[in-house]
């Protein structure tokens, strides 16, 4: 399971892109701040198969496309502008100045995601199985992208939209677990709540 963060954005009238469920969201840049206009630069969200889509490089700035597993970012570079949203796949990044798209959600089972092809290979799975090489998955799961209605960690009954900042997590462990070979088994007339919720 993989919550996806949403993007940064660097400077006013920048807009991040959401974490993601499936797909995580587009930012759209705006470079008056450094001094030119910059119109299209939309720096992509990741995807259950790719990185976000690099914004185009005019002037300073520059897009940096998303990749597996972690947020790229030009480390030479002496204004890292806004880094993409982490995630299963990442958000693009932008240099020097703009905002950065954000990452997708993978649950392994759920309908829609695309596991990995195996331990040693990256490459989304041929099928597009929704399972984890491993065979572990998750039944009725629900996905919620960060700019969306969703459970916040700090209590059971509290909503917003999205969770700031860093992000929160909230597990509650059940009850009376039956384990056998490495499954759990949970009684029917309770269930397992994990929330995992990023920035919008």
């Amino acid at each position: 399971m993989v919550s996806g963060g949403g993007g940064g954005a660097e400077w006013e009238k920048n807009t991040g892109g959401n974490g993601g469920g499936l797909q995580g969201g587009s930012a759209k840049s705006d470079c008056t701040h450094a001094l030119f206009q910059c119109p299209g630069f939309i720096s992509g969200g990741g995807s259950q198969t790719s990185g976000g889509t690099a914004a185009p490089t005019m002037n300073k700035v520059s897009g940096i496309p998303g990749l597996f597993g972690m947020s790229p970012m030009k480390y030479s570079s002496p204004d890292f502008g806004a880094v993409g949203g982490n995630g299963y796949y990442n958000g693009a990044s932008i240099d020097f100045a703009g905002a950065a798209g954000g990452g997708s959600s993978f649950i392994s089972g759920h309908k829609g995601c695309i596991a990995l092809n195996g331990p040693a290979d990256e490459t989304p799975s041929p099928s597009n199985s929704p399972i984890h090489y491993s065979g572990l998955l998750f039944t009725r799961s629900t996905m919620i992208q960060g700019n969306k209605s969703m459970p916040l960690y700090y209590s059971p009954k509290a909503r917003g939209i999205g969770n700031k900042g860093r992000g929160a997590i909230r597990i509650t462990i059940l009850p009376n677990e039956i384990t056998s070979e490495n499954h759990y088994i949970f009684r029917s007339d309770i269930s397992l709540v994990l929330y995992l919720g990023f920035s919008c």
